[in-house]
């Protein structure tokens, strides 16, 4: 049969078989898509493609080829069987894709004779799913017969098996050879997970093989250097240890236009006061027994900004450092900003407190 698409449905069959003398012919099928598909109304028998044989000769073969995929549903079935001394046929199948749901199954059956084997070939995927079957049975004396399945991914579900057995002759033999293989597993007898078995109640039990590829985890994992890296070439040089770091107070005053520049020696802000009205433009000095003031001369900037005040109150002025007089006795003096410089340290010069006591160090 060659067509691009073929349904088996309600019961439906499509058989070769024979029941006298003379070997069965076989089903060749090439198909875009195949569909097997429930069983029959009356007699519930199920929708199938089937090459048997009902007498003492040999059984024809099933051979299917489809484009795209197969689907069994609902307890269709693909088989082929001999009832009597006669030998089974084979089961081709290949296809892009294999379903199986529902109780489907796919059989090679043989009572006397041996034989009976099934191929199945995917490009994508076989799935069992909900009480499915791939099955060689082969019962009295008779050998089971073998399973060979290549597909990318198998899966099994809802206790799908895919089983080799015998009753007296040896167990057929089940070669799986997938990418992945889901929910199958090999074990000595049937259970109600999904199995893959190859016994035989009496007999010698057959083989098992899986051909899964091997994973190395390491494979996949990238390859670092094993040289160890010079921490020398890897750090950035910084300050060289054992150097005579400093800090240093610099007192009042504002910060660096940039983070670059150095905070300028004795450039701490100063308390300045306005000269009282008509004073000179030298420097003057008033001073108390516990404070001491200074007030720079007037600019002729000021004088025109601000009017002389009538009367001014004195603003203090800390010392910031000391020396010793003509006299040996400790002096105070500030720095006090002139035309020449702005860090330049005076003496207080007129009624200056002096101290012999106050011999500790501070720098501005």
């Amino acid at each position: 049969m060659t067509t691009e698409r073929l349904e088996v449905l309600n019961g439906a069959q499509v058989t070769t078989g024979t029941a006298g003398e003379g070997i069965a012919g076989n089903i060749t099928a090439n198909v875009g898509s195949l569909l097997v598909q429930g069983t029959g109304t009356g007699d519930n028998q199920p929708s199938r493609l089937t090459a048997s044989s009902n007498s003492d000769f040999a059984a024809g073969s099933l051979l299917i080829t489809a484009r795209d995929g197969v689907a069994l549903r609902d307890g269709a079935e693909l088989s082929v069987s001999s009832l009597f001394a006669g030998n089974a046929g084979n089961l081709s199948l290949a296809a892009e894709s294999l379903r199986l749901t529902n109780g489907s199954r796919i059989e090679a059956r043989t009572t006397a004779g041996n034989q009976g084997n099934i191929d199945l070939a995917t490009n994508q995927l076989i799935l069992l799913d909900q009480a499915s079957l791939i099955t060689t049975d082969a019962t009295n004396t008779a050998t089971g017969g073998n399973i060979n399945i290549k597909s990318p991914i198998i899966v099994g579900n809802g206790n799908s098996d895919i089983t080799a057995n015998a009753v007296e002759g040896a167990g057929g033999n089940i070669s799986i050879t997938a990418e992945g293989l889901f929910g199958l597993e090999f074990r000595t007898q049937l259970t109600s997970a999904n199995d893959i078995t190859a016994s035989s109640e009496v007999g010698l039990n057959g083989n098992v093989e899986i051909n899964l590829p091997v994973i190395d985890p390491a494979n996949a994992l990238a390859q670092l250097p094993t040289v160890v890296l010079d921490p020398s070439d890897q750090v950035a040089a910084g300050c060289i240890a054992d150097t005579g770091s400093s800090f240093i107070v610099t007192g009042r005053g504002g910060v660096p236009a940039d983070p670059s520049q150095g905070q300028l020696e004795g450039s701490s802000l100063q308390a300045f006061a306005l000269s009282p009205e008509g004073a000179s433009a030298e420097t003057w000095v008033s001073t108390t027994t516990t404070t001491t003031t200074v007030a720079a001369p007037p600019s002729p900037t000021a004088s025109a900004s601000f009017p002389p005040a009538a009367s001014q109150e004195e603003a203090p002025l800390e010392a910031n450092n000391w020396h010793y007089n003509a006299k040996g006795e400790v002096q105070l003096i500030a720095a006090v900003a002139n035309s020449a410089s702005l860090n330049t340290a005076q003496p207080l010069l007129q009624n200056t407190h002096s101290s012999t006591a106050c011999l500790g160090e501070r720098v501005g």
